[in-house]
């Protein structure tokens, strides 16, 4: 072969790999820890190192397979660093990009097998097998980009996969991977013989087939476990709502009773005092202090939605006897919307109660933080005694001490504050638990 069509030959045959590797970078793209400019930058780089790796092959008359493998090994280990997966999501991904590619290329040596018959080199895939491989590639890319670049982030990030999932999920892909590789045939002039051609297609397509199977079955699965919890969340946060309106209703009404009450009060008072009896008048008035309707403030914040689920909640803490300590300076528009505030404060709140009930009379204090930062970001902070020990699952979420599987709750809490570009920490320091919540300024695509 002339050096100049061996070296675009050698070039075009390394190239393919950035198929796969595009592939697995639109997987990265939307991920949490990946940098969308790192990936750019690692993929053009790993281009041109095959560029130049091809143009070394065909110099030196290497066999691809020479440069390709330590090249790709660079392209896994820096895409790991800059996807921020762990390690079994990260080997499913590879898995199924390594199958891609070792696919395609066993079926263009069998078309070349076909194709161009006995003069078949055993270097080297002729032409009719690299147009075969790059015309597949072409298409695989463009028929797996939508799943790629959509589905298999959902699939990876999935909740309700374990980390013993995993372990074992990135084998069905990576194991047809590994038999292609093994027996590739180093004479690849025994695929001349018919049989053994035609069985080696039917073996690519059928794995290709399962495979498909396999990671669509997946991606259906963590799906619908994702529209689950959306449900549970959105479910929860209707109840949150409602709660919200009783509070407000059950304050009103606490407010007309108390203007009504009110009158006769002072009517009392006065009569008291016309008579002489200031001994009488004190003693009236220091028995009202203990009037629930009156200690209870009837406005924390001058956000009404804020305020009646504060309200509420705060309200049945002092009906437990608990210190409330709450400094609340929220104004009446909040950027963040009052849907996320009242989600936010009221799962705090509703687990603080629950925490506050119990903990020994004497032991039950609430502390309740919540103000707008300088940018428009509210910062909330919710700190309450607990006597149950809390209890995190493997992924770092946690478990409900009320019933099983997950809290609902703090689940809630996160995902509210990372849908605003805030975060959410949880602290339990001996017998009190710390709620540290920052939510971001509401935008176009990212109130929930």
């Amino acid at each position: 072969m002339p050096v100049l069509p061996q070296v675009a030959y050698a070039v075009s045959e390394q190239l393919f790999a950035v198929v796969p590797a595009a592939l697995c970078v639109a997987a990265c793209w939307d991920l949490p820890g990946a940098s969308r400019r790192a990936l750019i930058i690692l993929l053009a780089t790993f281009a041109c190192l095959l560029v130049a790796s091809g143009v070394a092959c065909a110099a030196l008359r290497l066999p691809s397979m020479t440069l390709m493998l330590p090249l790709c090994l660079f392209a896994v280990v820096a895409l790991k660093l800059l996807s921020g997966l762990s390690l079994g999501p990260f080997a499913m991904l590879v898995a199924t990009g390594g199958f891609i590619e070792t696919a395609v290329s066993y079926l263009a040596i069998v078309v070349d097998a076909f194709v161009v018959g006995d003069s078949l080199s055993e270097t080297y895939l002729a032409w009719p097998g690299m147009a075969t491989s790059w015309a597949l590639g072409v298409a695989c890319l463009l028929g797996l980009w939508r799943f790629f670049r959509h589905r298999m982030p959902e699939l990876l990030g999935s909740k309700a996969a374990g980390a013993q999932f995993w372990r074992l999920a990135w084998v069905v892909p990576a194991l047809p991977c590994a038999m292609f590789v093994i027996f590739t045939p180093l004479e690849t002039s025994t695929l001349l013989v018919r049989r053994v051609g035609a069985s080696a297609a039917v073996a690519v397509l059928s794995s290709a087939v399962l495979v498909a199977l396999y990671e669509t079955l997946l991606w259906r699965m963590a799906h619908q476990s994702a529209e689950l919890q959306l449900a549970t969340e959105r479910l929860h946060r209707a109840e949150l709502l409602a709660t919200q309106q009783r509070g407000l209703e059950r304050r009103m009404a606490q407010a007309r009773a108390a203007r009504h009450d009110l009158r006769h009060h002072w009517q009392t008072v006065a009569a008291l005092l016309e008579a002489g009896d200031v001994a009488g008048a004190r003693a009236y008035v220091s028995d009202r202090e203990g009037d629930r309707a009156l200690v209870e403030p009837l406005r924390y914040c001058e956000n009404a939605a804020v305020n009646a689920v504060l309200g509420y909640y705060l309200g049945q803490a002092i009906e437990l006897g608990a210190q409330v300590d709450a400094r609340v300076n929220l104004p009446a528009t909040l950027p963040q919307g009052d849907g996320n505030a009242v989600v936010v404060l009221g799962n705090l709140l509703e687990n603080a109660v629950l925490a506050l009930a119990d903990v020994p009379p004497a032991e039950r204090v609430i502390k309740v933080r919540a103000n707008l930062l300088e940018a428009g970001d509210m910062l909330v902070c919710v700190d309450n005694a607990c006597a149950t020990p809390v209890v995190r699952a493997a992924d770092g979420s946690f478990v409900s001490t009320r019933h099983e599987g997950p809290a609902v709750g703090t689940a809630s809490v996160r995902m509210t504050a990372e849908a605003l570009g805030g975060e959410a920490r949880f602290e339990c320091d001996g017998p009190t638990f710390r709620a540290s919540v920052l939510l971001g300024v509401a935008r176009e695509g990212r109130d929930v």
